[in-house]
């Protein structure tokens, strides 16, 4: 069972590579905002010691965010009449927006107004599988 999740978060990753239209670094920020791969690694791994099954849905809400128009994380914006794309049917059962906003609220703490909230929903999607291949697996 371990394999097959493990499976279908590869698949899914790699669907969310062909509609990537810039490629995120690793250490892209080390200059702008140093050690921000470590503070998103670091809330990631005490968010999913609360939820353990936050994992695939933080891949998932990346994939949502990237399906409608790109990565841009436009699915995170808020509305006041409901209109935003968070409140479309395929998104209402998408989970992770609060663990985003945790990692946001820090990343912001350490450099603010330099790393963008697609850049942090992207690491967190990317950690996110990295943190099912490391663990569950071997």
């Amino acid at each position: 069972m371990a394999s097959a999740t493990f499976l279908i978060l590869v698949a899914a990753a790699s669907l969310l590579a062909s509609f990537a239209q810039a490629d995120l670094q690793y250490g892209y920020y080390n200059t702008t905002c140093p050690g921000v791969e470590e503070l998103v690694r670091t809330e990631l791994e005490a968010i999913f010691a609360d939820d353990n099954t936050l994992r695939a849905g933080l891949l998932r809400l990346h994939f949502h965010d990237c399906f409608v128009r790109g990565c841009d994380a436009s699915l995170m914006l808020n509305s006041h009449n409901g209109t935003a794309e968070k409140h479309a049917d395929p998104n209402l059962t998408v989970r992770g927006y609060e663990a985003i906003e945790a990692i946001k609220k820090v990343v912001e703490k350490a450099c603010p107004l330099v790393v963008s909230c697609a850049d942090i929903m992207a690491m967190a999607a990317r950690d996110a599988i990295n943190f099912v291949r490391t663990s569950c697996c071997y």
